[in-house]
């Protein structure tokens, strides 16, 4: 292939996401340095992916997005963990990320050729304790938990993992044992956020008529 045809694979380099993910070296110059190139990488990334998205046809978007059958899933999933990190990074930024998913829902709907009146209300409120979590669930409540709060208590240090095995079983999880837990607490020690689990193939069947083409 001739060098005008190389491409890299991704933002980050295997020994990248090996020095992010391990957290003795959370200080380190190295990790220090890495983030401060991480502005350009995603400036570029970000200019790529508007590249794609004013070129490619709605066929072609398609396509790209369906992919392969064996990993129609893992696409998506990725794109709603990109949207939390997008979110989280504009929100730390100081940006108004109502405005720019309204926005780019309305710019999109314009581009084929539709209005979009676009409503976003974003309401947040704390997390239970882990500690109330656990015994929400050990006495059956789970309609008192969100998704979050249980995935939250899987990887929170601070509940013991014999714990975590009650609450589970509570939650219906077979043949879980206080092994499990610690060994899956060790291997994501570096993870500063938790991907929560994505429900995939959501569709969405929108009714219009050629008098009323918008979306809300």
């Amino acid at each position: 292939m001739s060098d005008e045809h190389q491409r890299n694979s991704g933002l980050l380099s295997e020994f990248d996401q090996a020095l992010l993910a391990d957290p003795d070296r959370r200080e380190s110059d190295a990790r220090d340095e890495l983030v401060g190139n991480l502005y350009s990488r995603l400036y570029e990334t970000f200019s790529e992916l508007e590249f794609l998205y004013m070129v490619l046809t709605d066929d072609e978007l398609q396509r790209v997005f369906t992919g392969p059958e064996a990993m129609q899933s893992s696409l998506r999933s990725r794109c709603q963990h990109t949207l939390a990190f997008l979110y989280t990074g504009l929100q730390s930024a100081g940006d108004d990320v109502t405005y720019r998913l309204q926005s780019a829902i309305e710019d999109a709907e314009a581009a084929r050729d539709h209005n979009a009146s676009v409503t976003i209300d974003i309401v947040t409120q704390p997390l239970l304790p882990p500690e109330d979590v656990v015994q929400a669930l050990k006495d059956g409540h789970h309609d008192r938990v969100s998704a979050a709060e249980v995935e939250r208590v899987w990887y929170d240090d601070s509940i013991p993992p014999a714990d975590v095995v009650a609450a589970f079983t509570a939650l219906g999880v077979e043949d879980l044992t206080v092994e499990d837990v610690r060994a899956e607490r060790a291997g994501t020690a570096g993870i500063e956020r938790m991907p929560a689990p994505v429900v995939v193939n959501v569709e969405t069947a929108v009714e219009s008529t050629p008098d009323d083409e918008s979306v809300s």
